[in-house]
């Protein structure tokens, strides 16, 4: 028998609806439909928890290739939330630009630099501060929904926060704005590096 078989044989012994055995395990019952249809694994600590609930071990509930299958599977899913976690934080941090004096107000008096942050910035044009403020603000508005969702896979949120910070280093180009393009650049970087090593442990997976 495969694991979706034993599981729901198990639980229907013991009078058990779906519902139950959730609350139980702490998850929810789709969760649990998902595994009593073949299409996932628990986690160990769930696995321990369902093991001493039947009263059964864990090799009883799993076979050595449905165990390494699961080994697998919450592998993944522990460096794509790796992955959404860095990149949520990272984000994040993009929000301290409206206060912190990063950037160069050029409009001021051309014998001495005035640091302002991004919400106190003189811009040339209003069309240049509308971008940056815009901009500056949809990769932290990001960040919280990468760090809401990092328990689903959703690769388009990576592709997404990528994206904006490039566009959002070439807009501090643009502005002659070093300051912020370097801590830009740099969120940039870390956020490839880890995305690098989660794309290759993955692949060391398969």
């Amino acid at each position: 028998m495969t694991f979706h078989e034993k599981l729901q044989q198990l639980r229907n012994d013991s009078k058990l609806t779906q519902e139950a055995l959730a609350e139980k395990l702490f998850v929810s019952r789709v969760t649990v439909s998902k595994w009593e249809t073949g299409r996932g694994y628990p986690n160990l600590d769930s696995l321990k928890a369902m093991a001493e609930i039947f009263g059964v071990s864990i090799d009883q509930l799993l076979s050595n290739d449905e165990l390494f299958e699961a080994a697998q599977t919450n592998l993944k899913k522990n460096s794509a939330n790796l992955r959404s976690i860095v990149f949520g934080l990272f984000d994040f941090l993009i929000m301290l630009f409206f206060f912190l004096p990063l950037f160069v107000d050029y409009t001021a008096h051309a014998d001495k630099v005035v640091h302002l942050s991004l919400l106190n910035l003189n811009c040339s044009s209003a069309i240049t501060k509308l971008f940056l403020e815009i901009f500056t603000g949809l990769l932290p508005l990001l960040g919280i929904v990468e760090l809401a969702l990092q328990n689903c896979e959703k690769k388009w949120l990576g592709i997404l926060s990528i994206v904006f910070s490039v566009i959002l280093i070439l807009l501090y180009i643009s502005t002659n704005q070093q300051n912020a393009c370097i801590l830009t650049f740099f969120f940039l970087i870390a956020k490839v590096v880890v995305l690098f090593k989660v794309t290759k442990r993955i692949t060391n997976v398969n």
